[in-house]
């Protein structure tokens, strides 16, 4: 948990630099369909982690003072996370096969 803290910024920045170098610049970025795609994945995976945060600080600590609530709250965290990372992965098979950084 800890590492998380310092390692998941990292690779935030790391994947911000990337998606840069890839897209060709900052305007590259924001106006071609490779970099707002690029962009677009990078949210969905704030949104997870995000979620994530959420279950670590607020959901484990209603699974100890109320079970059930907390039960019923980790549920809808969970399900939330997986589909916006099934929604990243199927971003980056979009970026991949369908589309691409241009040339």
């Amino acid at each position: 948990s800890r590492q998380a803290v310092l390692l998941i910024p990292i690779l935030f920045l790391s994947g911000g630099w990337l998606s840069y170098v890839l897209a060709g610049g900052t305007d590259k970025i924001i106006t071609t369909s490779y970099g707002q795609l690029l962009l677009i994945k990078l949210l969905a995976a704030l949104g997870a982690l995000t979620l994530g945060a959420i279950n670590k600080l607020y959901i484990t600590q209603k699974l100890k003072i109320n079970a059930d609530t907390g039960v019923k709250l980790l549920k809808r965290s969970l399900i939330s996370e997986s589909l916006c990372f099934l929604f990243a992965i199927g971003l980056v098979a979009w970026i991949t096969v369908i589309s691409g950084p241009e040339s």
